[in-house]
């Protein structure tokens, strides 16, 4: 069964046309690699890292690879420390039948790639990687391991940036024209396993799309933040994301207009990096080092220097402001040309540092709309209360942060619901 929980591994249909498999919901942020499996309290995020690594490698701590660990414990483990090969058709002959380390792993290696900010997603080699090992990660979920072999199918929704819908049918083919092969080489538990993966079924939908529609769409994990009514209005949307600011106009659920601007929350954090160099003679090692210690609780925005911890807040407000002063100008400039706006809706990662800024700059002049960062006691919250069933609590950071994850989920489950009731009619 699967190693870290233990459903079946069929798929149970009463049409023999049509077969089930689980979705992988799939954002790929120049960041974050964020994703939702089977169901929307199953998410996952690595970063967005790549780095080359030998076929062995020295493992300090050998009493990881003991099995006296909690399945939670091992997928920590494994997440810590994605160490593989790969073999597949999408990726370029120069990256491919490579070793390489992901993720955190990656991140600890002094050889490294970061996703640049005018990258362009649909053909660039280290998304197709890090997507697919992320969708072989989820794969030890749920699938059997049988001879250390995982032969796996499952439906993918992976979004595009808005500039780059036009390439979405070469990007699609990617993976599903392809059968794809991850092996786990020194990864605790999960040593020498190889993962085959198919993607029978595949759906590109735009990413701000995709947020719009998580949040239209309500349900247990988000009905204190869900608004169906948004589908309906005309709504400016500013997704902010590491590497792109890409900005739609949506009007009863159609894109009527869209742009993408070459400007991301990167860019910002690679400068309080440079400035924290220049000012402590010390180099932060990674973008994902830096947003960790701004979210520490016990020392937020405080990075060890030399044994001591170094406050570097104020470098940080610095330029967020700047960052928030920059997008500012673009959002005023949309609105003052635009008829009938109903409101701005901030969706992607750049906005969680840069909100308070925002907020300060714009002064209520515009309306916008964040995430509402206290549970409001909805109707469908007093429901569940009164049926004595807990209220899911959801911390609304981790809903912003995967709100295109969950919408291409919830896409990709809609769309195979009509598939499957089409074969039923057939």
């Amino acid at each position: 069964m699967g190693i870290f929980k233990n459903p079946s591994h069929g798929f149970v249909t009463s049409n023999p046309v049509y077969v089930a498999y689980p979705i992988l919901g799939l954002d790929v942020g120049n960041k974050d690699i964020k994703s939702v499996f089977e169901t929307l309290r199953n998410t996952m995020k690595i970063p967005n890292i790549l780095a080359p690594m030998p076929e062995k490698r020295d493992i300090i701590n050998e009493s990881i690879f003991t099995d006296s660990v909690s399945k939670e414990s091992k997928k920590d483990l494994l997440l810590e420390n994605i160490h593989f090969y790969i073999d597949s058709p999408a990726v370029s002959r120069e990256f491919n039948r490579q070793f390489y380390a992901a993720g955190k792993l990656a991140t600890e290696q002094k050889t490294k790639w970061e996703i640049r900010e005018k990258t362009k997603k649909h053909d660039n080699d280290q998304i197709i990687i890090n997507a697919l090992v992320t969708a072989a990660i989820r794969a030890l979920e749920y699938f059997k391991v049988e001879n250390n072999t995982v032969h796996s199918k499952m439906v993918l929704s992976i979004s595009l940036p808005v500039d780059e819908t036009k390439n979405k049918e070469e990007f699609k083919s990617k993976f599903k024209d392809h059968k794809h092969t991850i092996k786990f080489l020194d990864v605790p538990h999960f040593q020498n396993i190889t993962v085959y993966l198919e993607f029978p079924e595949v759906y590109t939908p735009t990413e701000c799309l995709s947020g719009i529609i998580d949040l239209s769409i309500a349900e247990e994990t988000n009905v204190h933040i869900a608004d169906s009514s948004l589908i309906k209005k005309k709504i400016l949307v500013p997704d902010f994301g590491g590497g792109t600011f890409d900005l739609i106009l949506v009007e009863n659920g159609k894109i009527k207009k869209a742009r993408t601007h070459k400007i991301g929350i990167n860019e910002f954090i690679q400068q309080i990096m440079d400035e924290f160099e220049s000012k402590h003679d010390f180099a932060m090692t990674s973008r994902e080092k830096v947003v960790e210690r701004m979210k520490d609780l016990e020392n937020p925005y405080q990075y060890k220097v030399y044994g001591r911890w170094v406050d570097f807040k104020d470098i940080a407000m610095k330029h967020f402001f700047a960052c928030a002063q920059s997008i500012y100008t673009i959002i005023d400039s949309e609105w003052k040309n635009t008829d009938d706006i109903d409101l701005t809706l901030w969706i992607g990662g750049g906005s969680i540092p840069t909100k308070s800024h925002l907020q300060t700059i714009n002064n209520d002049k515009y309306a916008f709309k964040f995430v509402d960062p206290i549970p409001r006691p909805t109707i469908e919250r007093i429901k569940m209360e009164e049926q004595g069933r807990e209220f899911p609590r959801v911390p609304d950071e981790e809903i912003v942060i995967y709100l295109n994850a969950r919408g291409n989920y919830k896409l990709a489950r809609r769309m195979e619901k009509k598939r499957q009731e089409k074969a039923l009619q057939g």
